[in-house]
């Protein structure tokens, strides 16, 4: 699913993501990365009823581990928490190079879906800063500044 939304074919994504949501228990700490790569797919896809219907299976209680990023994205597409709290950690500091690259990809799409798009370049611009390759985030981010011809 994550190698169709990075070459933006958004419509193969959706069996794979649908598959991996079907096969994993809602306890598991996968969990609210699943719905929210899924519910990103959806969105593009146009399908918002679809993709308010993935925010059911998320658990706002859960202590997602080392999806706690994807959890956080989760909970502002689900309205239970600031977008701008994305900038940081829970506690307030400053978000890691990890941190920057996946929780501030869900800002900048977030940004992006509700039409505020030059706040969606702004954040895409501060991930590809911080650099942190390896992260998925960076590599959407990369991929959306590419398609948007953002410099």
């Amino acid at each position: 699913g994550l190698a169709y939304f990075l070459l933006g074919r958004h419509d193969e994504a959706e069996a794979p993501y649908a598959k991996c949501l079907a096969a994993t228990d809602p306890a598991d700490i996968a969990m609210p990365a699943i719905i929210d790569w899924s519910w990103m797919n959806k969105m593009r896809l146009g399908k918002k009823d679809e993709a308010k219907e993935l925010l059911k299976f998320s658990n706002p209680d859960m202590d997602a581990g080392e999806n706690q990023f994807y959890q956080n994205r989760v909970l502002v597409y689900s309205g239970l928490k600031d977008p701008e709290s994305l900038m940081k950690n829970l506690d307030g500091s400053p978000l890691d190079a990890l941190g920057v690259s996946t929780q501030c990809f869900g800002l900048s799409n977030y940004y992006f879906l509700n039409g505020e798009i030059e706040k969606s370049n702004e954040v895409i611009n501060y991930i590809l800063k911080e650099g942190y390759w390896p992260a998925f985030g960076y590599l959407a981010a990369e991929t959306d500044a590419k398609r948007r011809k953002i410099t």
